[in-house]
């Protein structure tokens, strides 16, 4: 063997120590990392399979530290995932908690089914279970945000529509909206809030008041008669105001005319009528 044979063969022999030395390096840092991760989960509670971490831990032993950072690192970032989703899961159930609410299984019931999943080694199905009820907690506590922002809406449109219309149809359904959402039964809260909302709008631009008008009967022609003329609003709806125009009858000192006249009310007009005839009167009402 030549001397540049052996130079070369001590070149070659200084390059795999070097990449030796920094698949060590890497290996140790990702078994490190495994070994955090590791006890993480035991702190929380979680039980947990070691054939993946034995598995790593002897091929590095025997120095093969590719293949031991390659189980290694799987194996620590399904750990940190496991690990992550239930971090996320128990502070969701604080906020359920705090907003005394529960969900389908308890947070021990949950722990306990993770902690199976990953003692089996199971680690992909605990990650999709972590997902899975974070994805029904987060709609849950979203669901009850919007029922509450309803059920007060709803409350507010019947006090303002109070001004306009008759809200007593409406009120039984809207305290059962506000029960629902005490109960924390959000989705029912939601679907007769929304139902009240649009029925309580429709009132507001259908309703019309519906007016009755009492004339008195005993009016003498060409006489002026101080007589008293009712005006009833029958409708459930507010009048704003109320103009009669009686065809045949001259009225002494202006026009009859009511203010605001809320649904069931009445009005009373004191006027001077001076009938050109005496008999029925028709009349016009203008709302």
């Amino acid at each position: 063997m030549s001397y540049n044979d052996v130079l070369k063969m001590l070149e070659t022999a200084l390059v795999d120590a070097d990449q030796l030395e920094d698949h060590y390096d890497v290996c140790k840092s990702t078994m490190a990392n495994l070994d955090s991760n590791r006890a993480k989960a035991k702190k929380s509670g979680l039980s947990f399979s070691d054939d993946s971490y034995n598995a790593a831990k002897e091929k590095f032993d025997s120095g093969d530290y590719v293949g031991a950072n390659e189980i290694a690192s799987d194996c620590s970032q399904k750990f940190e995932s496991c690990n992550s989703g239930f971090d996320t899961l128990s502070n969701l159930f604080e906020m359920l908690d705090t907003f005394e609410m529960k969900h389908t299984d308890d947070f021990d019931t949950l722990k306990d089914n993770l902690s199976e999943l990953m003692a089996a080694g199971e680690f992909d199905k605990g990650i999709a279970l972590c997902g899975q009820e974070e994805s029904a907690i987060r709609s849950q506590l979203s669901d009850y945000e919007k029922a509450k922002a309803l059920v007060s809406e709803y409350n507010e449109k019947i006090m303002d529509a109070k001004e306009h219309i008759l809200i007593e149809e409406f009120v039984p359904d809207e305290e059962s909206a506000e029960q629902h959402l005490d109960k924390r039964n959000s989705k029912e809260a939601i679907k007769i809030s929304e139902k009240g909302i649009d029925q309580i709008q429709n009132a507001l631009d259908n309703w019309r008041p519906e007016i009755k008008v009492t004339l008195p009967d005993d009016l003498v022609a060409s006489e002026s008669n101080r007589a008293v003329v009712v005006v009833e609003n029958t409708g459930k709806a507010k009048a704003q105001s109320v103009t009669l125009v009686v065809d045949g009858i001259q009225v002494a000192g202006g026009e009859l005319s009511t203010g605001e006249i809320p649904p069931n009310n009445s009005e009373e007009i004191v006027a001077g009528l001076i009938p050109s005839t005496p008999g029925n009167i028709p009349v016009k009402v203008t709302k």
